[in-house]
């Protein structure tokens, strides 16, 4: 099983290098959710315009409860194409066996229509408060005009949902040799999840474990086992990768970037920026700016 899984994460990795789709694979059936950590990062839409607004505890559980629509929708369709609330466009294909439900998958950074996305972004800024030019800025920075043909997304995807499919088959079969998953296997994945929603977020290991629901020491322990690398390092490591494309942005001074992606201090942010990047957050602008 975990070779089908990686099989799965190096067709997403050729997708996503080869056509520059960003994919999501949503709402995954119960019996394959504990045995797909390794997909873990999938599971959560990964453009950096939807990373901002999961900053936004209201937002963020807009976005789930918007997740429950769009399953609805799938009960009646196999794919279409649809904008979210926050102006981003995304093509929605559900995968099946048989007559089961096993999830969907999204393939999002489009936009069909920039006047209709950029109104409700800024009606979103509005409402909850977010700042205009760091979501229109991370929008453009996201997005990719006009979306690729649907038959076109359909072909590509097709083996991505077979391999799902077998996935789930070889699940049920494991299950029928009595081969039971721990629940250890299932909080990686839990984890993971957290993590990936919530990384702009002022996070500490005592805040997860709360979260959680665990001893800290035991999440920590757990996590190195399996990830060889502590938690707050995967943490600042999602950050990281954010703040290099806000760089890119001279109107975000280093202290708006830091208090976007996590941090509250933004000489803490540059000592961490050097120790994953090896440089300065203003030496990896001034860098950026050469290379124009």
């Amino acid at each position: 099983m975990e070779t089908l899984t990686k099989d799965i994460i190096r067709y997403i990795a050729f997708l996503e290098k080869t056509y520059g789709f960003e994919i999501s694979l949503c709402d995954l059936h119960p019996a394959i959710y504990p045995y797909s950590s390794m997909l873990a990062p999938y599971n959560t839409h990964r453009c950096h315009s939807c990373i901002l607004l999961k900053k936004y505890p209201a937002l963020q559980k807009k976005c789930v409860q918007r997740q429950h629509n769009v399953r609805e929708k799938c009960l009646l369709t196999d794919h279409f194409y649809g904008m979210c609330y926050a102006g981003m466009g995304e093509y929605i294909f559900r995968t099946m066996h048989g007559d089961t439900y096993l999830g969907f998958i999204s393939v999002s950074g489009y936009c069909k229509a920039p006047p209709k996305a950029e109104r409700r972004m800024q009606q979103l800024c509005k409402e909850y408060g977010v700042p205009y030019k760091n979501l229109k800025f991370l929008f453009d920075e996201s997005t990719k005009y006009p979306p690729p043909a649907a038959d076109r997304v359909e072909m590509l995807l097709l083996p991505l949902q077979k391999m799902l499919e077998l996935l789930y088959l070889t699940v049920l079969e494991e299950e029928k040799t009595d081969h039971k998953v721990k629940p250890a296997d299932n909080l990686l994945n839990l984890i993971l999840v957290y993590l990936d929603d919530n990384f702009t977020n002022n996070l500490s290991l005592e805040r997860i474990a709360a979260d959680l629901h665990y001893s800290k020491s035991y999440l920590c322990h757990y996590f190195f086992t399996h990830r060889h690398m502590t938690i707050m390092y995967y943490v600042n490591s999602q950050r990281i990768e954010l703040a290099k494309t806000l760089l890119a942005n001279e109107k975000f001074s280093i202290l708006e970037i830091a208090f976007q992606i996590g941090y509250n201090d933004a000489n803490y942010f540059s000592n961490i920026f050097k120790k994953h990047v090896g440089i300065s957050p203003s030496r990896y602008r001034r860098r950026l700016k050469s290379k124009e």
